[in-house]
């Protein structure tokens, strides 16, 4: 007589092959993750400062820039991201005329910030449809897809939106 009363060969009881399965299913797991884990993880220190508005709105286009210089100033790898409008700034004579009340001038806050090793990022689903390209960029801006600004937050980068 076979295994659990059958008389058939014996057999392996069905729960003890799903006990094997499960074992191997997490000994692999635990490889991938070890392999997965083991190579350097790639941190982000950056801080970036979303920026919507342009001349239409000086003390919005402005706020992002203050921020981003009191970080840049203070040793913070801090990059300005102008999506929409605010793709203009990074452009020559961009921040020309914009000012708020109360606030300095965008085009010294521009030139104190790209001065201080600050980046700023033009969205480049913003600045196709504008005409705007690398030879348009002002000193300190370069184009970029959505696909970096997502790969340094994925990393670690803070990201601040002044709405």
């Amino acid at each position: 007589m076979g295994c659990y009363g059958s008389s058939g060969p014996r057999e392996a009881p069905r729960g003890a092959f799903r006990v094997l399965v499960a074992k191997f299913l997490v000994r692999s797991a635990r490889r991938r993750l070890f392999f997965l884990f083991r190579r350097e993880a790639v941190v982000s220190n950056k801080i970036l400062f979303n920026c919507v508005y342009g001349k239409e709105d000086p003390e919005r286009a402005t706020l992002p820039f203050v921020a981003a210089n009191v970080a840049a100033a203070s040793g913070q790898e801090a990059v300005v991201v102008c999506t929409i409008e605010a793709v203009w700034l990074g452009t020559p004579g961009g921040t020309d005329a914009v000012s708020a009340p109360g606030l300095p001038p965008l085009k010294e806050l521009y030139d104190q910030f790209v001065d201080a090793g600050g980046h700023v990022w033009l969205c480049s689903a913003c600045t196709k449809p504008r005409g705007i390209d690398e030879s348009k960029c002002a000193k300190g801006a370069s184009i970029v897809g959505a696909a970096v600004v997502v790969e340094e937050v994925v990393n670690g980068a803070k990201a601040l939106s002044f709405a």
